[in-house]
């Protein structure tokens, strides 16, 4: 499988690029260039993870595939839909302190993906993981948000965790069209 991954310089995407090698996929992964990877204030516009989505729907729409594109997305718990399933004070942490600008850029991109995928254009797994924690130990699991009840506030999973999960997501079907929160 040719697999593009942003974001592969960071700690959970160094772990997906070392997952996805494992598992002999072939990589092109987009990074900053190193006179340019120097922090600045633009360097997160509002709507980055957004409008880069966007570009990429754009491109795939242009292409004739022979094969429909699938995208997985690392995305947050508390974003979309599975605001519902977490604790209310996170719930108030997401959204009425500057986290809201984040979580706004998250539930863009869920609406986007989704809009595409009604069009035709992609399949996709939005994965939503509690808080990252250092490591590569562990496995995800999936909290099952249709029983109801709400996601620990202390949940963890480790990033090599979610890496695992998300490879899996796109070699396999079986999350293709949903969006799981994982937990450790």
């Amino acid at each position: 499988m040719h697999i593009l991954l942003l974001g592969a310089t960071g700690r959970t995407g160094i772990q997906v690029l070392t997952q996805a090698l494992e598992h002999n996929h072939t990589i092109t992964a987009l990074t900053p260039s190193t006179p340019f990877a120097a922090v600045h204030p633009a360097d997160s516009p509002p709507r980055m993870m957004a409008d880069s989505l966007g570009n990429i729907l754009s491109a795939l729409k242009a292409r004739q595939p022979d094969h429909k594109a699938k995208i997985v997305v690392l995305s947050a718990l508390g974003a979309g839909e599975s605001a519902q399933s977490t604790n209310c004070l996170l719930r108030l942490m997401f959204r009425y302190t500057n986290m809201r600008y984040t979580y706004e850029d998250h539930d863009a991109v869920e609406a986007e993906l989704r809009d595409a995928a009604g069009d035709g254009v992609v399949d996709f797994v939005i994965v939503r993981p509690t808080r990252l924690v250092e490591g590569g130990e562990g496995v995800a699991r999936v909290f099952d948000a249709d029983e109801g009840g709400v996601v620990g506030m202390m949940e963890t999973v480790s990033r090599g965790a979610v890496a695992r999960f998300l490879v899996g997501a796109a070699e396999g079907s079986e999350w293709d069209g949903r969006a799981p929160i994982i937990v450790g």
